[in-house]
């Protein structure tokens, strides 16, 4: 995403955001609303361009039924507790 920032001419689609809700910088809502700003950008320098937003998936220790209605309400696809198995990961993918 960062390196992305730096040269719009080189935009690259983002098909999945695999995020933790609780990260150092930033929490996962805070990249949505980030990402989702940048795609915007991007539009805006590049008429014509179509961009489709990523398929959003959170990661949480704390997943609650009203966690992951706000998380829909904000477009995230879909909230799995931590740990995530390889098998759960390999199901988002495909």
């Amino acid at each position: 995403y960062r390196e992305s920032r730096r040269n719009l001419g080189e935009f690259q689609p983002i098909d999945l955001c695999l995020l933790d809700f609780q990260m150092p910088i930033k929490n996962g809502m805070q990249v949505v609303q980030d990402v989702r700003s940048y795609i915007e950008t991007v539009k805006s320098k590049r008429p014509g361009l179509v961009i489709k937003e990523p398929m959003w998936v959170f990661l949480t220790a704390f997943k609650t039924p009203t966690f992951e209605k706000h998380l829909g309400s904000i477009g995230v696809t879909k909230c799995y507790e931590k740990p995530l198995t390889l098998s759960t990961l390999e199901y988002i993918l495909n």
